[in-house]
């Protein structure tokens, strides 16, 4: 081995045995994903401590994540930065292999044909496992998921609330229900949601709802607001 070779090799070793204190201040010094998912490839103990808890970037536009149509190997997906304007490379991410994916707070919503549903992290691959969907297997009618907030997934106090579109309807789920709980809505399709100030809102034709999910009556949704029929469209 020449003299280079073995200065070269000697260096990246001392790059990967930098301290864990020293690669932590570090990494919650990155300010865009793009850069911090580039410093989670470097080795196995700079990916230890780039965990979702350490990123404290700035706020950007999100990554687009492309369909998996084309795309081989099939485990991967193509990640697209609105920021940068480019395609940033690909993503290990066999967990959503032939599934749909919603992002809400960094974190997808995954669901198979089968009806299997996870909460899954894109870049540590933590999952949460969800109650599967009891009514149909028909993947289709979700179109939209929203968390409350970030989950905890070590932590026995995780207060988030998930809130999916379904067909129309609204759902919910909260860490240790068994099944997915419906809002009643009557006579009413949502066509959309957004969580703001500790409620879940949803707008449907000509209505606006609130949905107050750790209230006393958590499976109702009252209206709060009426749209002005010159903003609605003539057909949803």
């Amino acid at each position: 081995m020449c003299p280079s070779n073995r200065r070269n090799n000697v260096e990246m070793k001392n790059w990967a045995e930098l301290q864990e204190d020293l690669l932590t201040q570090i990494v919650k010094r990155v300010d865009f994903l793009e850069d911090y998912s580039a410093f989670r490839r470097i080795c196995r103990s700079w990916r230890s401590v780039a965990v979702k808890e350490n990123f404290k970037g700035s706020q950007q536009l999100p990554w687009l994540m492309l369909t998996e149509e084309g795309m081989k190997p099939w485990d991967y997906r193509r990640l697209f930065s609105a920021t940068e304007g480019n395609l940033i490379g690909k993503l290990l991410l066999p967990e959503a292999k032939g599934k749909r994916c919603f992002e809400t707070l960094g974190w997808f919503l995954t669901i198979s044909e089968t009806g299997d549903m996870n909460l899954l992290h894109p870049l540590t691959r933590v999952q949460i496992p969800l109650p599967p969907n009891s009514t149909s297997t028909d993947f289709y009618l979700f179109v939209k998921a929203v968390l409350s907030s970030t989950p905890r997934v070590s932590s026995e106090d995780n207060n988030c609330v998930l809130m999916v579109i379904y067909g129309g309807c609204l759902k919910f789920w909260r860490p240790g229900e068994k099944a997915w709980i419906t809002i009643e809505t009557p006579k009413v399709r949502i066509n959309d949601i957004a969580y703001h100030k500790g409620q879940f809102y949803a707008v449907g034709r000509q209505k606006i709802f609130v949905c107050d999910v750790g209230g006393r009556d958590p499976t109702t949704a009252q209206v709060v607001a009426k749209i002005p029929t010159e903003l609605v469209a003539s057909k949803e």
